[in-house]
This record gives structure tokens, sequence and C-alpha cells, in this order.
């Protein structure tokens, strides 16, 4: 099991407050994580390079 404190997206640094589920395939080790933002991501820790990037976003919604 992976466990990601925080991550650096487009210049901006996000805290992750929760860790979802993870799962591994071709490409390398998927991981979902929730941010303190409410923001929730799918990171991928890429089997070639062994660097971090962003597969998927789902913002933040907002609440009226």
């Amino acid at each position: 099991q992976l466990s990601v404190q925080s991550f650096t997206w487009r210049e901006q640094q996000y805290p992750v407050i929760t860790m979802g589920r993870q799962w591994a395939d071709e490409a390398g080790r998927h991981l979902l994580v929730e941010t303190a933002g409410g923001g929730r991501f799918e990171l991928l820790l890429r089997r070639r390079d062994l660097r971090w990037s962003v597969q998927r976003v789902w913002p933040a919604q907002m609440v009226a």
C-alpha cells in the first residue's frame, strides 16, 4: 500500500485527507485520493519511469 500526504498539480499543492482504493495495471500503481478542498483525484505512479501523474480529476462539488 502506498501513502500520499500531498501532491503538486498545476503549480498548486493539495494536502491529501483521505486515501481510497489502490490498484495496479500495466501502466503502474493507481491511487484514489481526496484533498482538503474536497477534490478527488486519481494519481498514477508510472511503472516506466517511477514518476507521478494525475490521471483523473473530480472537482469539489459546490454546496448551495
